[in-house]
């Protein structure tokens, strides 16, 4: 999972210094915030959840806003007037995309890291837009490689973002945790032994 975040911060060639709003801290949007942070990124990061706020701050994130108490756009330009350089949306959600645009600088880059299935996304809200958008979800080996070796080095936190570990027979009791508890989850560990 990492290997797509880490691909993200790579496809948007995020450089030192640039300013990235991470959109949703689940397990891909915490990696994806070590990742950009990692490049020497300030980050700021997203989420409805005080709990998942809390693993990004450790994880890198210079900012943190929980989204069910202030309005994102509204935070972000406050902290960087001038807008994001980089947005990157690890909901899946058309709508907070959507919201999100306002928040991207002109020329910027958006990164689409979500999975997305169908629904109705207003096309209309891109007009007279430029910015580039990059949808980084493939698994390339030497993309889980080089994740894998900054996580032997410490330098990816991965064991401190499970917060259930389950035994692969638990399997339906793990969703429906992860489904009923989103709050406090974060990443759930089948045990496959």
């Amino acid at each position: 999972i990492s290997a797509v975040s880490y691909f993200a911060a790579e496809m948007s060639n995020v450089k030192a210094g640039e300013k990235v709003l991470i959109l949703g801290q689940g397990i891909i949007g915490l990696y994806a915030t070590q990742h950009f942070a990692l490049r020497g990124a300030e980050v700021c990061v997203a989420d409805l959840y005080d709990m998942r706020l809390q693993m990004a701050a450790r994880c890198g994130a210079d900012h943190v806003i929980n989204a069910q108490r202030d309005d994102v756009v509204t935070s972000v330009l406050a902290c960087w007037p001038g807008g994001a350089d980089i947005v990157v949306d690890a909901t899946a959600s058309y709508r907070v995309v959507e919201q999100s645009l306002p928040a991207l600088r002109p020329g910027g880059r958006y990164v689409f890291l979500g999975y997305y299935k169908a629904g109705d996304f207003n096309l209309g809200l891109l007009h007279g837009r430029v910015y580039d958008a990059f949808f980084p979800w493939t698994l390339q080996g030497r993309l889980v490689v080089a994740s894998l070796k900054l996580m032997e080095m410490g330098a990816l936190r991965a064991t401190e973002l499970i917060t259930h570990r389950f035994a692969v027979a638990d399997a339906p009791q793990a969703y429906e945790t992860a489904a009923k508890y989103p709050e406090a989850t974060a990443g759930i560990l089948l045990d496959w032994r």
